[in-house]
């Protein structure tokens, strides 16, 4: 049993200091001996994932001015895989190479919001299942809601996040805080009589943008609110391995980032776009006191996220069913040389700029990029000379050995474009069902994407990005015509950046200029469907008396995305201006019954006051 976690500044201190003695000591290699197949057999299996979280912001992993002595005292008393990768720098692709061990490519899921993991692959809670355990989940933020995929296989999949303040409906950024989350967890391991073995998958998304601990996280770190973040996730993460118990003793515990966080480095503020270390290099820790008497440290190899499904199932003893695309690092010394993968389709889905390949090893990178990328990690660990260039005849050949290898596990890949029109497309079966109910007579517009080819290189973009993050934040503190300057600055830089676009169209909104507002937002949708925009033309059309063509937008959301309960409460509140009462309150209803975490308030909200101006109330 684990106790005695708490957050003072006194225990940090102390965590420290036993660290340094830890470290004089030596932690040591050699997994094999202590990590056998089999070793951790019906053990309890709990999966802490922590969202946007850099390896190099936790102490165990050399920050000085971390205060994470929960997971510095897991990776002390474990193992710690000093360079763990992650294959994408988002989300939900991210977690479902976690919970398949397959990489984007094989798995399908190439962005968040836009892509669904199929029926047809199988994650670790259906392997569980299947062998008796009971499956829970925990998510904290929309983007892992049950409808991208992720629910496949657990008993329990508690995905109730409400939308976050400011945002419309449906908008990826909502969230719940450590604390709910980890009440959530404790109170489903309170509550469990049975006797079998469980897996439990709890996420923590707070160190994600905008970062907002709370107030005595602020008070503490004062302007480096991202450390705050991971510091009160840290604490949280104490109370759930605190409540394990007895349970503990035959618990195998896995604490795994998800991807990092630029903070400026390489000029990406946030993630998604880049490859480089920053998004890429995650904390990967193995707890388990029965099996493990760490420190034990694994520093010869490049592990990735998509090692922890074969990882798991060699631990538990389980043969795992279908190809896999991760190792399990029991046999670590077997796999010093691999090459991992890499991957980032946001820039060509988000913003027409050049999607990103690349492999990492141990000590060295490649990215493929219009500017291809070689960088060599054991002398130049912040990527800050590109050796692609120059290079001599050895190096050279280290590099043509990795595009190859680059080439090979794409070959059969679907291309950037095939990628990008699989995206955001209509349903087909919902799109049959709204046809049906003749709210439809065709899917709408096949929008052209174009050839991935000379495209902007994504690196060489990042002021655009500056000048986005800087909009957004302008446009939040209420100073319109400062945001509505960066905006139109970045929009004239890239003028089909849909990011871009969507901010500009909410401060022109916002200035009350709905001409303008429109004019952009139309050229998103040319670019892209997405039913969030359509919600903001629908509501522009209406407003500026064009209800024929609203309601032909908003029909076109519907099948876009059939449960997004933003688009039926826009529906019902259209309806409702019509006096078409009754099949407003059924789509209101709808709403709360398809979408209920995020849509019961605002429903409950318009049904009364549809209800008092019925009656003349």
């Amino acid at each position: 049993m684990v106790v005695g976690f708490i957050e003072s500044r006194a225990a940090v201190t102390l965590v420290a200091l036993i660290l340094l003695v830890a470290g004089a000591c030596r932690p040591r290699r050699g997994i094999e001996k202590v990590l056998q197949s089999g070793a951790a057999s019906e053990f309890n299996l709990v999966l802490l994932t922590l969202d946007t979280t850099r390896a190099d912001h936790l102490g165990a992993y050399g920050y000085q001015e971390a205060e994470t002595p929960v997971l510095d005292r897991l990776a002390g008393e474990g193992i710690r895989f000093a360079d763990a990768i992650s294959p994408v720098p988002l989300t939900l692709p991210a977690h479902v190479s976690i919970l398949t061990g397959l990489d984007p490519q094989n798995h399908g899921v190439r962005h968040n919001g836009q892509y669904r993991l199929e029926a047809s692959h199988t994650t670790l809670a259906e392997v569980l299942n299947e062998q008796g355990y009971e499956t829970a989940a925990f998510v904290s933020a929309f983007v892992l809601d049950r409808r991208y995929g992720l629910a496949q296989g657990f008993d329990h999949y508690d995905d109730r996040v409400a939308p976050a303040t400011g945002q419309a409906l449906g908008g990826l950024e909502s969230e719940r805080s450590a604390e709910e989350v980890t009440e959530a967890a404790l109170d489903w391991l309170r509550s469990r009589a049975s006797a079998k073995p469980y897996f439990v998958w709890v996420h923590y998304y707070d160190p994600h943008a905008e970062y907002r601990p709370p107030e005595a996280y602020v008070r503490r770190f004062g302007g480096k609110l991202y450390d705050g973040e991971i510091a009160y996730v840290d604490a949280q993460v104490g109370r759930l391995v605190e409540a394990l118990g007895d349970a503990g003793s035959r618990t195998l515990l896995l604490v795994a980032g998800d991807h990092g966080e630029g903070l400026g480095e390489h000029g990406e503020e946030l993630h998604g776009r880049l490859l480089y270390e920053a998004t890429q290099r995650v904390p990967l820790i193995i707890w388990s006191p029965p099996i493990v008497r760490g420190p034990y440290v694994v520093d010869t190899l490049v592990a990735g996220l998509v090692d922890l499904f074969p990882t798991v199932l060699d631990l538990l003893g389980v043969a795992p069913t279908g190809p896999y695309d991760g190792v399990s690092l029991l046999g670590a010394r077997e796999w010093a040389d691999r090459a991992l993968y890499m991957e980032t389709m946001a820039p060509y889905l988000d913003s027409r700029w050049a999607p990103l390949h690349g492999l990492r090893r141990h000590r060295d990178k490649f990215i493929s990029a219009p500017r291809p990328e070689y960088y060599d990690l054991a002398s130049d660990i912040g990527e800050g000379r590109n050796l692609y260039n120059g290079l001599s005849d050895e190096a050279r050949k280290a590099v043509t050995d990795l595009e190859k290898e680059l080439a090979e596990r794409l070959k059969n890949a679907p291309s950037a474009e095939a990628v990008a029109e699989a995206a955001g497309q209509p349903d087909p079966e919902a799109l049959a069902k709204l046809q049906a109910l003749g709210y439809l007579t065709g899917p709408g517009p096949h929008r052209s994407r174009g050839a991935a080819t000379a495209l902007p290189d994504p690196k060489d973009m990042m002021p655009v990005q500056r000048l986005l993050y800087e909009a957004r934040g302008l446009r939040r503190a209420g100073r319109l015509g400062e945001a509505l300057a960066k905006a139109q600055e970045a929009l004239r830089r890239a003028p089909k950046d849909l990011e871009v676009l969507q901010e500009t169209g909410l401060v022109f909104i916002e200035m009350d200029r709905l001409d303008e507002a429109e004019e952009v937002l139309w050229k998103y949708s040319a670019l892209q469907p997405n039913p969030n925009i359509n919600i903001l033309l629908c509501q522009i059309l209406a407003q500026t008396g064009r209800p024929r063509e609203a309601e032909a937008l908003i029909r076109e959301a519907m099948a876009l995305e059939p449960d997004h309960g933003g688009v039926l409460i826009t529906y019902g509140d259209f309806l409702a201006e019509r006096g078409q009462y009754e099949r407003a309150f059924e789509l209101y209803d709808q709403a709360k019954r398809v979408d209920p975490y995020r849509a019961t308030d605002a429903v409950d909200q318009r049904v009364a006051a549809l209800r008092r101006r019925i009656s003349g109330g």
